[in-house]
């Protein structure tokens, strides 16, 4: 199944509750565009950056 991220809010809190990992090992592949990347800080951006490279998330 699919699950795009259209709303940075949703990875905002993923980020700040840490459970980003736990949501990636999810059996989805999560989708996002750049226009929500750009609303993240770097802190933020960090983690989100990393499970691209993982291949858990597309953007």
């Amino acid at each position: 199944m699919k699950i795009v991220i259209n709303d940075a809010n949703i990875l905002i809190d993923l980020v700040k509750l840490e459970l980003i990992d736990a949501f990636s090992k999810l059996d989805f592949d999560l989708h996002t565009t750049d226009f929500v990347l750009d609303e993240l800080n770097d802190e933020q951006r960090t983690p989100i950056i990393s499970l691209n490279n993982k291949k858990n998330l597309q953007y």
